[in-house]
């Protein structure tokens, strides 16, 4: 979906640790509160790791512009992490760069509908 510069939108941000760095997510709503564009970034701009999240990103629209789901991305994403640990705020285990993008979704959803529970069959670490 393309932004209209014109219209406001809602934006939510939310910062996840990752064992990649400071993870940032910002979340795109229309007028009626679903997300239409996602955005994350790790470090600075021209990094490694930065081009690794941008290509997320556009991922990530591409889905959302398809109709796929946050939990869907959510659960898709899941399991992959490393060898190395990190905890959030609330004690939560983030274990790679996705998982903590994983955390942000579910992060988002949980602010969003307090009812939201990821599903048994994934591994959610918070």
């Amino acid at each position: 979906m393309e932004l209209v510069y014109d219209k406001p939108y809602n934006v939510i941000a939310i910062e996840t640790p990752s064992t990649d760095g400071d993870l940032f997510t910002f979340f795109t709503e229309d007028e009626e509160g679903k997300v239409i564009r996602v955005a994350v970034t790790i470090g600075k701009s021209g990094s490694q790791i930065y081009a690794w999240t941008a290509a997320l990103t556009e991922c990530v629209n591409m889905l959302l512009d398809e109709g796929t789901s946050l939990s869907e991305i959510s659960i898709r994403l899941s399991n992959i992490y490393t060898d190395r640990i990190r905890l959030s705020s609330e004690l939560h285990t983030i274990r790679s760069g996705p998982d903590g993008f994983v955390h942000s979704i579910n992060k988002y959803l949980r602010r969003k509908n307090r009812q939201y529970r990821p599903p048994f069959d994934m591994f959610w670490s918070g």
